[in-house]
C-alpha cells in the first residue's frame, strides 16, 4: 500500500488520474486466519509509525486465531457446552483436521528454533501417512478436497490423488469419524473429524492434554513438545502491545474450528478496553466457521456498515506532550511494550495514555 501510495502520487495527474482526496481512510479486515492477520497488520503498521502516512482508522477481524494455545486447549477440553453455546464438538475432537498440520508445520518452517523439530515429533505416523502433507504442501487441494479425500480413504480404503493412490492406515477408522453437518447454503454434507489421541504422537498428546504445563511458558531447550508451546505463544496476536486504534471483533460462539476463546484470551490480554477501543459481535452468527464466514462476508456492507463507522469515530491517535498532569487525567497508562503502569509515569518517554500515544516530559 505505501508503494502504491507513492506510485499514485508520481503520475501526477497523468494517464487522467485524479488527486486523492484528504480525507480517505484505511481499514484493516480479514477473516479466520485473515483475522488474525489484519490485527497483526494493525499492530505492525502501529509499530512502525505508519497510521498517518496510510490514514489508518482501525480493524474488522471475525473468527481469527489470535492464540493459538487457547484454540488447542478448546479442541482438548471442550465438551459440546463452552461459551453457553450447545455444538456437537466434544473434547479430544478436532472438526477440520488439516488445520492442525498447517498450523504446526508452519511453526518448524518459520521458527528458526524449531527447524531441529519434524511433524513426526507430533503427528503419529498414520496420520502422516494419510497423505496429508503431500496434499497440503502440493496447494492444488482446498480443505473440501482434503475432507473428500479422508472420506473415501474411511470408505473405499484408499483415495487417487493425480498419478498417486493412498492406501487407508490400518487404523483410519479409529482416527477418523464421518460427520453430518449443516451445508453453508442448505442441506446437510459429510465431513471427516479427527480423534487428537490417535492423530497426535502419544507423548505430544499427553503433553497437551495436562493443564500445568499451560501455567507458564517454556523456553526453547529443545524439548520438541516445550518447544513448540513456545512457537505457539509466540504466534500471541493478542498480547505484547497496546493497540492504538479501535478494533471491532465479529466472533461466532458456535465456532468449533476457531473457538470464541480466542476474544477472550484478547480480552484478558486487555482487560480495560472493552467497549471503549474494542468490542465484540458474537450475536452475527451462532454457525460453525465456514458459515459464520459467510455470514461475516455477507454482512460487510449492510449490518457491519455501522461498524467501520465505530471505528472511524475514535478520536485522532496523534502524539500529545503532556508535563505533569493530574492522575484523573491519565486514566490507564501503558509503556511501549504494552505493560501496564500503576499509577501516573514517573519518567520522562512516550506513553499510551487512553489509546494515544503519549510524550511525558
Amino acid at each position: 500500500m505505501t508503494y502504491g501510495l507513492q506510485l499514485y502520487a508520481k503520475l501526477d495527474g497523468a494517464d487522467n488520474t485524479l488527486p486523492l482526496k484528504d480525507d480517505w481512510r484505511s481499514f484493516s479486515i480479514g477473516y479466520s486466519q485473515g483475522g488474525a492477520v489484519a490485527l497483526a497488520v494493525q499492530r505492525y503498521i502501529e509499530a512502525n509509525n505508519l497510521s498517518d502516512q496510510l490514514h489508518f482508522r482501525g480493524t474488522l477481524c471475525g473468527d481469527g486465531p489470535y492464540d493459538l494455545i487457547a484454540t488447542m486447549r478448546y479442541y482438548m477440553d471442550d465438551d459440546g457446552t463452552s461459551y453457553d453455546v450447545a455444538t456437537a464438538h466434544r473434547q479430544d475432537q478436532v472438526t477440520l483436521p488439516a488445520v492442525l498440520p498447517m498450523i504446526m508445520n508452519g511453526m518448524i518452517v518459520s521458527n528458526p528454533t524449531m527447524s531441529v523439530h519434524e511433524l513426526s515429533d507430533y503427528f503419529s505416523q498414520s496420520f502422516l501417512d494419510t497423505g496429508i502433507m503431500d496434499w497440503l504442501s502440493g496447494k492444488d487441494m482446498s480443505l473440501d478436497d482434503i475432507n473428500n479425500a479422508w472420506l473415501s480413504q474411511i470408505d473405499n480404503g484408499s483415495v487417487t490423488i493425480g498419478d498417486k493412490t493412498y492406501p487407508a492406515p490400518a487404523n483410519m477408522n479409529e482416527m477418523f469419524f464421518e460427520q453430518e453437518v449443516p451445508g453453508m447454503i442448505w442441506g446437510t454434507t459429510t465431513v471427516a473429524w479427527a480423534m487428537l489421541n490417535k492423530i497426535f504422537t502419544p507423548g505430544f498428546y499427553n503433553y497437551m492434554k495436562d493443564p500445568a504445563h499451560f501455567l507458564s511458558t517454556p523456553a526453547m531447550t529443545g524439548d520438541a513438545y516445550e518447544d513448540m508451546h513456545s512457537a505457539l505463544v509466540a504466534n500471541n496476536v493478542c498480547t505484547g502491545w497496546q493497540p492504538l486504534h479501535r478494533i471491532q471483533f465479529a466472533h461466532s460462539k458456535g465456532d468449533m474450528i476457531v473457538p470464541y476463546g480466542n476474544y477472550l484470551a484478547f480480552c484478558e490480554a486487555h482487560p480495560d478496553g472493552e467497549d471503549d477501543w474494542y468490542r465484540v459481535d458474537n450475536t452475527f452468527s451462532d454457525k460453525d466457521h465456514l458459515n459464520a464466514g459467510t455470514a461475516f462476508v455477507m454482512s460487510l456492507g449492510t449490518k457491519f456498515f455501522d461498524y467501520f463507522q465505530w471505528i472511524d469515530a475514535a478520536a485522532p491517535t496523534d502524539v500529545k506532550t503532556v508535563y505533569g498532569l493530574p492522575l484523573t487525567v491519565y486514566g490507564s497508562v501503558y509503556d511501549l511494550q504494552g505493560r501496564k503502569l500503576q499509577g501516573k509515569p514517573t519518567q520522562k518517554g512516550i506513553y499510551i495514555m487512553n489509546g494515544r500515544k503519549t510524550i511525558v516530559k
